[in-house]
């Protein structure tokens, strides 16, 4: 509906819609954004004048659509606002932040400025070298020749004897007395300011060099720009503007510095003997093409013309003129050129380049949604302040899709009473920046949703003052609680996705030898992560799970009165799609008094099969999806087998085993039990998916990275370079810092020294098909 009335034009009634119906703060405000209508903002603000959730939303997201001030004015007196102050702070941050960067940027400005004028300065106090040889570009005799007048030159490098350019009234305004005149302390200057005379000749020199720069002065003011630019500027505008009707040519010519009426150019001769450059016609293959030369280049220049006329390459060009053959470095000004001379060209012109499918398009010229979708590189999260281990743990659940699609069903935006579902909104909010951007996302406000909902979170270190490095597992574990609850829906009658896909069913047996008698007791519960448990025994993660599900615990016996040792052996009967592992990498250092790590290497596979910790009834069930898994797993390797040895054995045998795992396979049926368990996983297989790893010596210090598996055909294009064993790619964020791994890399970080070492692993339900 909102949607619709935005097509038809009633902004008014769409805004009144999400804030009346919806009440989605964040949704009006990117509403009232897209529409930019002032009128639309005007009512936003006279509807939350008494809302406080609307007030500190405009606060927050409003940027510079909104007028704080104005907006806290209208507030009524005793109007109770959460939060007011935090939204205040961050207005003033901003505020403050903008200013800095206003007083930077005109810092940068006014020395660049500077720089330039400096520069300018410095080029225009050199000197310009006049040969007496050269020839005035007017009458074509030697500047030396004084009887055409003195020497005028201008920055361009035209240089002209001053009779020829200036019209008589300039002349005689401009002209200088004799150096008799000057020897006797006269001169323009000396007329001008009744100077004493001066017979010293110290003084006759600066009476010399002052009455030349009048003369200089009084010429910029009658003729300030070159006549030879001034011409050709307006030639090559009369060419590009051909088709300009008469009075177009009069309004733009009246822009056109040289070319309006005024007195400099009233001043000016006719300049039909100056030319710059003549129209000459060119003769290639029967066809004759009219080309204007401009004798002030060189003949590369010339040849580039005839390029873009014939498609003749300029390496494969030969022109006949006078002299020969007319090479790159020519002076064309030389070579004598007449207006509609006939030159001769030979050469064959090779194909000329196609125009591409698709308009070339610059990426300075795409948006950041088209740079990230055509570089396919997924962007990272900045860093706020040791939030490394949020952005890896961010980093990984991203890796699983069904969380995603639940996140974009969830309904309301960050606005609602209820924190946990505020802070499942903005990590929507957040992935969607994250699929959309190239650059680091900052998570600010799905990190103070964070520390909403969990103030230890927000814990910060008293003797530095910032926020303390926190635990990346808890961070998992109390992310995964609070989706499980905000992902629900309201009935309750069906599980969220985190029940679904990413939690299994526990059956715990607890036992004890002192009572024999004793029954034992049987238990189910649900589970999210299985504890690889670590000590001196622990050399693969197999080892350490087989510990945390067979422990020891000392309990109340009612069949013998007192505490006794009881034997906790707990099976999986139901296992999730997604399955986490948690390293116990840290353990409490009394004497230090800090959780002090385990550095101890414990080997995980990129393939896990937990068959084993199954309760028997679900191993039997699993029995028909295993063994299609091991089918599967066999092709799979016979192609790389047979990828590996193809350019050796180009031979019979190698079509044989091509066709063998060309042939489809049988369909396979999952029994009914798996059918109805959507989010299981029937065969008991996992493959890596994300790993969280740790570097440093202790839970409170160090550094957290999220390693994510890159989906086959998924993404930018696979690097060409590095390991060309490895099956799979892999990104590494290094909070916004994001680059590319292989397998190996992965398997690198099972611990045993300072390097960075797995702490909490996520596997995926390997596919049946």
């Amino acid at each position: 509906m909102v949607f619709i009335l935005g097509r038809m034009g009633d902004n008014h009634r769409a805004l009144m819609l999400i804030i009346e119906r919806l009440r989605d703060v964040p949704r009006a405000i990117e509403f009232a954004k897209e529409q930019n209508d002032p009128e639309l903002w005007s009512d936003l603000m006279m509807y939350s004048r008494d809302k406080p959730e609307f007030i500190v939303g405009l606060l927050e997201l409003g940027g510079t659509h909104t007028n704080p001030t104005k907006l806290i004015r209208s507030v009524p007196p005793g109007l109770v606002v959460p939060d007011i102050k935090r939204a205040l702070t961050s207005v003033l941050h901003d505020y403050h932040l903008q200013v800095e960067l206003c007083i930077d940027c005109k810092h940068v400005l006014d020395t660049d400025c500077e720089l330039l004028s400096d520069g300018l300065r410095r080029v225009q106090h050199q000197g310009l070298a006049v040969d007496g040889e050269q020839m005035c570009l007017v009458c074509q005799s030697p500047l030396e020749d004084m009887s055409k007048g003195s020497v005028l030159a201008f920055w361009c490098g035209h240089i002209f004897h001053d009779r020829c350019i200036l019209h008589p009234d300039v002349l005689q305004k401009t002209q200088l007395s004799s150096r008799s005149d000057l020897a006797l302390g006269g001169g323009l200057s000396h007329r001008r300011r009744n100077l004493p005379l001066m017979h010293s000749s110290i003084d006759q020199r600066r009476m010399l060099t002052q009455a030349k720069l009048d003369r200089t002065m009084l010429i910029r003011q009658y003729h300030p720009v070159c006549p030879v630019c001034v011409e050709y500027d307006q030639k090559k505008m009369a060419q590009m503007h051909t088709g300009w009707s008469a009075s177009e040519r009069r309004d733009h010519a009246a822009e056109v510095p040289g070319s309006s009426s005024d007195t400099a150019a009233e001043l000016l001769p006719p300049m039909q003997a100056l030319m710059l450059g003549h129209n000459v016609q060119v003769k290639w293959q029967g066809k004759k093409y009219e080309v204007d030369v401009d004798t002030a280049q060189a003949g590369e220049v010339f040849k580039m013309q005839l390029y873009s006329l014939t498609g003749v390459e300029p390496d494969r060009q030969k022109i006949l003129v006078k002299g020969g053959q007319l090479k790159d470095d020519t002076d064309m000004a030389g070579l004598g050129l007449k207006e509609g001379q006939l030159l001769m060209m030979m050469g064959t012109a090779g194909e000329l380049p196609k125009a591409p499918l698709q308009p070339v398009k610059f990426m300075e010229d795409m948006t950041e949604n088209e740079v990230a979708q055509a570089l396919a590189i997924p962007a990272g999260l900045s860093n706020l302040g040791n939030t490394c281990y949020m952005n890896a743990t961010l980093q990984c659940l991203k890796a699983v899709p069904e969380l995603k699609r639940a996140l974009d069903l969830h309904a309301g935006g960050m606005g609602q009473s209820d924190p946990r579902k505020n802070l499942a909104a903005s990590m929507r909010q957040l992935y969607d920046q994250l699929s959309e951007s190239s650059d680091g996302v900052p998570p600010l406000v799905f990190l103070q949703f964070l520390r909403q909902v969990f103030p230890k979170f927000g814990a910060q270190d008293r003797q530095n003052g910032g926020y303390m490095q926190q635990d990346a597992e808890e961070c998992w574990n109390e992310l995964l609680t609070t989706l499980d609850h905000a992902l629900r829906k309201e009935d309750g009658g069906n599980t969220s996705v985190i029940e679904q896909y990413m939690s299994g069913t526990m059956v715990t047996t607890l036992s004890t030898d002192e009572a024999p008698e004793e029954a034992a007791t049987v238990h189910e519960q649900m589970f999210r992560k299985l504890d690889c448990i670590i000590d001196k025994s622990v050399n693969y993660v197999s080892q350490g799970i087989g510990k945390g599900l067979e422990q020891i615990i000392e309990k109340r016996s009612e069949t013998l009165g007192r505490n006794a040792d009881y034997k906790a052996v707990s099976r999986m009967a139901r296992l999730p799609e997604y399955l986490t592992v948690a390293f116990n990498r840290f353990s409490w250092k009394a004497s230090e008094s800090v959780e002090a790590k385990i550095v101890k290497s414990v080997k995980f596979p990129l393939d896990l099969d937990v068959t084993e910790f199954c309760t028997a009834e679900l191993q039997m069930q699993m029995r028909p999806a295993r063994q299609r898994v091991r089918e599967l797993e066999d092709r799979a390797a016979m192609a790389r087998k047979l990828k590996a040895k193809r350019p050796q054995e180009p031979s019979s045998s190698a079509s044989a085993e091509e066709k063998e795992i060309t042939e489809p396979l049988a369909p396979f049926e999952l029994p009914e039990s798996f059918k109805a368990d959507v989010g299981c996983n029937p065969s008991g297989v996992y493959e890596l998916v994300g790993v969280v790893t740790h570097i440093g010596r202790s839970a409170n210090s160090g550094h957290y990275m999220g390693w994510v598996r890159k989906e086959k055909g998924v993404g930018g294009p696979e690097p060409k370079t590095g390991a060309a064993e490895t099956r799979n790619w892999w990104y590494k964020f290094d909070d916004d810092e994001v680059s590319m791994v292989t397998d190996d890399d992965i398997l690198k970080l099972c611990g045993g020294g300072d390097w960075h070492t797995a702490y909490v692993t996520l596997y995926r339900a390997k596919q049946l098909e």
